[in-house]
């Protein structure tokens, strides 16, 4: 095998975005308004930061079980009727991916609606050059209105 195929390997193993299964339990995640399966997603050992705006209104750094009340609060609160990946628009930065999605939900006391874009940074924690698995965690979110 020539110097550029490794070298190329090698860059495309460093810089592989998550898979589509993985973007799709996000999505399954907010579709179903499930805090059990965004919670599945964060990391154990350090913290998530967690930016929203109006009507939300929150930004702060959580352990994955305080971000699991706060989306278990959010989902109640607000009814999500749309959710999917703007994969065309992800990005790499260092060793992390910046996943964009876009998120529209309804407020269920005053059936007010609402559009965000939301970011999902996204941190590569295990990767295996045998078998080419990988294990992502949700290391930050963050939300702007539309």
């Amino acid at each position: 095998m020539s110097q550029f195929a490794i070298i190329l390997t090698i860059i495309l193993t460093l810089f592989t975005p998550p898979s589509t299964t993985f973007s799709n339990k996000i999505e399954r995640a907010f579709l179903q308004n499930n805090p059990h399966m965004i919670y599945s997603l964060f990391p154990s050992e350090y913290h998530i930061y967690l930016s929203f705006p109006e009507p939300i209104s929150f930004s702060d750094q959580l352990t994955d079980q305080q971000a699991f009340f706060l989306f278990q609060k959010i989902f109640s609160d607000y009814s999500t009727f749309e959710f999917y990946s703007l994969s065309e628009n992800g990005e790499f930065q260092n060793e992390n991916y910046i996943l964009k999605t876009r998120w529209s939900f309804k407020d269920k006391k005053n059936n007010n609606q609402y559009a965000f874009h939301v970011f999902f940074l996204l941190k590569d924690i295990e990767k295996s050059a045998k078998d080419k698995t990988e294990k992502w965690e949700i290391i930050e979110i963050k939300a702007e209105r539309i």
